[in-house]
């Protein structure tokens, strides 16, 4: 066998048993994948696995990993939400069962239609949003805005009757796992980045800086989480509200499917809303999935870079991008597996 056809034979071994051994740390769907890896009688190395279903499966062992410790989260808020109410502290026994609710079923309270809206709270009107840039439109089925797969693409709408003062802004959106084209064979990435500002005017004039947010993969277009992305000042009683995209992978940035403005309230403060035994708690949890992640995102790490090594030595080098991609994802995660829960935005 010639020195080349060693490479190669050594390099999808490699792969192999990484892969393999992905498999023994609990993610499911990876055995299956390691056999892809094979070598053809010739000692070429056969289609490398799609990163798209590598990464679904990397998310769903994650999944797996961490269902004790959510059950035991959403127990603790469940009981934390109860004798908080009892004290009469009723504002932090709604946190806290916003909290459930959001690691529950990906919607809190705070930016879905099932939940009466607290007082204070602004609940912006999808439907009513002046749409700029082709290919957004607002799905009335499904309570929901579509269409988000072009930089510069923006809604606004105008809000009246407001309070001035600092809210948190919650979003709730989904965003689907990333195919493969069906002419290149490549992965079609998803996500991508947008800001969210009150806008005082027609021009791009601020009152406070736009908040940024990263969209990664959810799960699935029908799979909806809601993330508190920062804060923004309200400074009269009206209020032009713009989300515009920065940034919006082949695949399509996400589906957007409500934002609500919360009045702002210092976390832990007696009187601020949200109880000290609330933050604690998520804290807890976090460090608990960050321990039970940690071997999962090192193994997703590994393959991932014996995969790339196997791509660049085929000359696969398209796809070898969209791995690269992926694994400096990995490491970031590798840094703090704690960021699996919430991803931060991009810089």
């Amino acid at each position: 066998m010639s020195r080349g056809g060693t490479n190669q034979y050594c390099n999808a071994t490699n792969l192999k048993l990484t892969l393999t051994s992905l498999a023994f740390l609990g993610l499911t769907g990876t055995a299956a994948l390691a056999q892809t890896a094979t070598t053809g009688t010739t000692g070429t190395v056969q289609a490398p696995p799609k990163l798209a279903e590598f990464r679904e499966a990397f998310e769903k062992a994650v999944a797996e990993r961490s269902a004790p410790a959510k059950a035991d989260f959403a127990a603790a808020l469940e009981l934390l939400a109860r004798t908080r109410a009892q004290a009469g502290d009723y504002e932090g026994a709604i946190r806290a069962r916003d909290r459930r609710r959001e690691l529950i079923d990906g919607s809190a309270a705070a930016g879905t239609a099932d939940s009466d809206p607290r007082e204070g709270e602004l609940v912006v009107d999808l439907a009513r949003g002046s749409r700029t840039g082709s290919g957004l439109k607002f799905d009335a089925r499904g309570n929901k805005v579509t269409g988000f797969d072009k930089t510069s693409q923006t809604i606004t709408w105008d809000l009246s009757n407001t309070s001035p003062g600092m809210y948190s802004a919650f979003v709730t959106y989904s965003c689907g796992v990333g195919g493969t084209s069906a002419s290149t064979g490549n992965t079609i990435a998803t996500g991508g980045i947008f800001t969210l500002s009150e806008a005082t005017g027609l021009s791009t004039t601020t009152s406070s800086p736009p908040l940024r947010r990263t969209v990664l993969p959810t799960g699935g277009w029908n799979k909806t989480v809601t993330r508190n992305i920062g804060k923004i000042s309200v400074t009269g009683s009206l209020l032009r509200l713009q989300l515009k995209v920065l940034k919006a992978e082949p695949g399509g940035l996400m589906h957007l499917y409500g934002i609500r403005l919360v009045p702002a309230s210092s976390d832990g403060d007696a009187g601020s809303g949200e109880p000290a035994e609330l933050s604690e708690l998520r804290e807890k949890f976090r460090t608990a999935i960050a321990n039970q992640s940690a071997p999962l995102i090192m193994a997703y790490g590994a393959a991932l870079s014996s995969l790339l090594e196997q791509l660049t030595d085929s000359n696969q080098l398209e796809a070898a991008f969209d791995v690269q991609k992926e694994y400096l994802r990995a490491q970031k995660l590798a840094k703090d597996p704690s960021l699996i829960l919430d991803p931060p935005p991009a810089e």
